[in-house]
């Protein structure tokens, strides 16, 4: 008997089924991972402005007299207990405006990844084909750009729910009107926290790592015992520590000059002529 022709369209098998539920399954299972870290990296966020919108608001003496519990007491004067009301007040209030603002940054980025994948896919294409990498670049580049504003306006929106107690969509809306209202002081506000959060990632790790490494390089016990790269491998460990310290440092440094500069603008723009909340230091 003479071998069939082989068909242009063939049914899928059962090993395509389950390639397809894989794939399905990884991307929900990749997604609800993210998810998850930016819904922490919110409440995180949402709490420290939570925190700071309160410190602006009451008098330095009646900071630390709104503790939750006779825990948070324990801390009065230094913040933490402050911190520990925020967060129950987050946790309590705004947990659906934190779900909601994570998972369209979840969103953003799981778009992102799927196009890195499928530029990555067809890289040989790409190479005999000179417009469709170009065109692959650009969207990529456009998708980047939309990425870090949605992550720019979820920022702000929650900064606007610990501030007003409203909810995500409302606070992106009011991060919106802010924008278009005041561009230069939102730009420059942003450009002076990249710059001290760039100065401050990659200043610290520099000079703790060159001071390890002048105290190490004096002390002969430590290349003896522990062999002659130790000094190199402890340098490179302070480095690496040093780095997300900072990191962290400056993240909270930038989430506290976002929410002064918030905080001073709705108390400009809601108690005119007088400023009600804003200290003289401050001003």
């Amino acid at each position: 008997a003479l071998p069939l022709p082989p068909t242009p369209f063939q049914c899928p098998t059962q090993d395509d089924y389950l390639d397809g539920q894989t794939a399905i399954m990884s991307l929900v299972f990749g997604g609800g991972i993210i998810w998850c870290l930016q819904f922490v990296k919110a409440f995180e966020y949402m709490s420290m402005a939570t925190a700071v919108v309160d410190w602006y608001v009451n008098q330095p003496n009646e900071w630390d007299s709104i503790c939750l519990s006779k825990f948070c007491s324990l801390f009065k004067g230094c913040g933490i207990g402050k911190l520990f009301s925020a967060s129950f007040l987050v946790a309590s209030f705004h947990l659906g405006s934190i779900a909601v603002g994570s998972f369209i940054i979840t969103v953003c980025k799981l778009i992102n990844l799927l196009f890195s994948l499928l530029d990555w896919t067809t890289k040989d294409w790409q190479k005999e084909n000179f417009l469709l990498r170009m065109l692959m670049k650009c969207v990529r580049c456009a998708i980047w750009c939309i990425e870090k504003c949605i992550e720019f306006v979820s920022y702000y929106a929650y900064i606007y729910v610990a501030m007003q107690g409203c909810s995500f969509c409302t606070g992106a809306k009011d991060t919106f009107t802010l924008i278009a209202q005041h561009p230069g002081q939102t730009a420059i506000n942003q450009v002076v926290n990249r710059l001290l959060g760039c100065m401050l990632t990659i200043s610290t790790p520099l000079v703790c790592g060159a001071l390890l490494f002048w105290h190490l390089d004096d002390t002969d016990w430590f290349e003896r015992k522990y062999g002659e790269r130790a000094v190199l491998i402890a340098v490179c460990i302070t480095v690496v520590a040093a780095f997300l310290i900072s990191s962290s440092v400056a993240g909270v440094y930038s989430c506290i000059m976002d929410t002064l500069y918030l905080s001073a603008f709705k108390d400009m723009k809601e108690n005119k002529p007088l400023v009600k909340h804003m200290s003289d230091d401050m001003r």
